[in-house]
């Protein structure tokens, strides 16, 4: 037995296995390896220091370039969903997105010295990172296509903040480390931006391509009829004569150019630009679902504080009305959340089907912040109604600014001013402009708000910072075969609150 177990430890003291026991070093992608994890929906591995966000753009493009250089019409790649400034515009969220994380990075290291000062050292940050220089999007033209010059302006906008990003990559978390808690990576985070900007447009874009060659060396449908007919003849003559003549639609005159606009971006300024977002990603749970109440301790209200003064050197009767104690403000009612869709449905051919995708997403691109401030406002108006003096009238847009400057002055607090985007051209010099927010006279931060039109009317309401947290876009799909629809549906889960109005105030000129 004794010469047995020794030539058992033996065996496990081989190379091989004492190899095997040794821990091994974390394994290293390249940039391909990545791209294609992020392309078949594969866990996000780590993107370190050796990543190159202008390397990843160049080899998305460059070959992009040269197959639209390439093609007998480049200039038709400047039109429909899947285009070059589709996938511009997709760069530039994504470069946008990033040139924030780095900020976001210096400004807490440039605020360190507010760190026992919370709520200052997140404005500081918050006004760091909106300061940030943005790469402006490229004017690409139809000459551009031929020449395939149209990569090298999209991959310039990544320059400037590829090196800070490649050392911030260096020093972040790798995916399911112990110190994130369950909390997405700095490398999780970027695999889902670049799916949903970069590999979404170039996908589509290299679908389009790919669609068209194979278009090219494909018989026509007409020759595909023309074969099935002479089968069916060499079977006999029977067997085509009850065939149908299918209608066919006749012109008399040439029919009108189709041209597709380019999507747009939606615009900054808005409730979500000033909203401290918690964001849910894809497969995490939503647990706002059920509604958030907001708590907080900024806010005591006029019950909470104030000055003694009764005499220092006698004691005071018991039932003195001068007594150091106060009252807890009550918390304001949960917040509930709201699901924002936009739709779009066409016929069932693959082209269709891509442009019917493309479209619900962008509608929703647009009309997601609009939809929500409408909604926001009316849990604004119903807070601003319970406030001690109710909503206060002022004859003019000053005076209404004035009031509530006032009351924010009170809290010692900078606030948010929720104003519909009809009044800030009355008194443009209420509304100075601070990198991309606006600011009024004692420096608090303008929302001004397309929903909040319709929503607040010509009502201002003083906020405290507005938090949200809101799920990915989710874009659904369905089949109509009986007749001929295919329908698309983008849609999310959005939830904002605050922990405190403060005041409120009607202009009526």
């Amino acid at each position: 037995m004794t010469a047995i177990q020794a030539g058992v430890m033996a065996r496990n003291r081989t190379p091989a296995a004492l190899a095997a026991q040794r821990p091994q070093p974390p394994r290293t992608y390249t940039p391909s390896e990545h791209r294609e994890r992020r392309r078949t929906g594969l866990p996000a591995a780590h993107y370190d220091g050796t990543w190159s966000l202008a390397r990843e753009i160049a080899d998305v493009v460059g070959p992009l370039a040269q197959r639209i250089a390439a093609d007998d019409r480049p200039t038709r790649f400047m039109r429909t969903a899947a285009s070059v400034p589709w996938l511009a515009e997709g760069v530039h969220e994504a470069v946008g997105v990033i040139v924030g994380w780095v900020a976001e990075t210096d400004a807490r290291r440039r605020t360190a010295h507010l760190a026992d000062e919370p709520g200052k050292r997140k404005y500081a940050m918050t006004t760091l990172v909106d300061l940030a220089p943005r790469p402006a999007l490229p004017d690409i033209a139809d000459k551009d296509m031929a020449s395939g010059s149209w990569a090298a302006a999209v991959v310039a906008m990544a320059m400037a903040v590829d090196a800070a990003f490649s050392d911030l990559l260096a020093h972040s978390h790798p995916p399911n480390a112990a110190a994130l808690r369950g909390q997405p990576s700095r490398s999780d985070q970027l695999a889902r931006l670049l799916t949903r900007t970069i590999d979404h447009a170039a996908l589509a874009l290299e679908r389009r391509l790919d669609r068209d060659d194979h278009g090219d060396h494909h018989p026509t449908a007409s020759t595909d009829a023309d074969r099935a007919r002479a089968e069916l003849e060499s079977l006999g003559d029977t067997m085509t004569t009850g065939l149908p003549d299918f209608p066919a639609t006749t012109h008399t005159a040439m029919l009108p150019t189709h041209f597709e606009v380019p999507a747009v971006n939606p615009a900054i300024p808005g409730l979500y630009a000033a909203t401290f977002w918690t964001e849910v990603g894809a497969g995490e749970p939503s647990r706002h679902l059920n509604g958030v109440e907001v708590r907080g301790p900024n806010y005591g209200g006029a019950d909470a504080s104030g000055v003694w003064g009764a005499p220092w050197c006698s004691v005071p009767p018991i039932d003195n009305a001068e007594r150091k104690e106060g009252q807890r403000p009550p918390i304001l009612d949960p917040f509930d959340p709201m699901t924002v869709w936009a739709y779009d449905e066409c016929d069932l051919t693959e082209p269709s089907r891509a442009e019917v995708q493309a479209r619900a997403a962008q509608v929703f691109r647009l009309e997601e912040q609009p939809t929500v401030e409408r909604e926001f406002a009316a849990r604004l108006l119903v807070d601003a109604a319970d406030l001690p003096g109710g909503i206060a009238i002022r004859p003019t847009l000053k005076e209404a600014v004035a009031y509530l400057e006032g009351a924010m002055a009170e809290t010692n607090t900078v606030g948010f001013f929720h104003i519909g985007a009809h009044l800030p051209a009355i008194e443009a010099a209420l509304f100075a402009k601070s990198g991309t927010a606006r600011l009024s006279p004692s420096g608090h931060t303008w929302v001004v708000g397309g929903g909040y039109v319709a929503g607040l009317g010509d009502t201002i309401v003083a906020t405290s910072q507005p938090f949200g947290w809101r799920d990915e876009v989710q874009v659904r799909t369905a089949i109509d075969e009986r007749h001929n629809t295919f329908a698309a549906l983008a849609e999310r889960t959005v939830l904002v609150g605050y922990e405190a109005v403060v005041a409120a105030v009607t202009a009526t000129p």
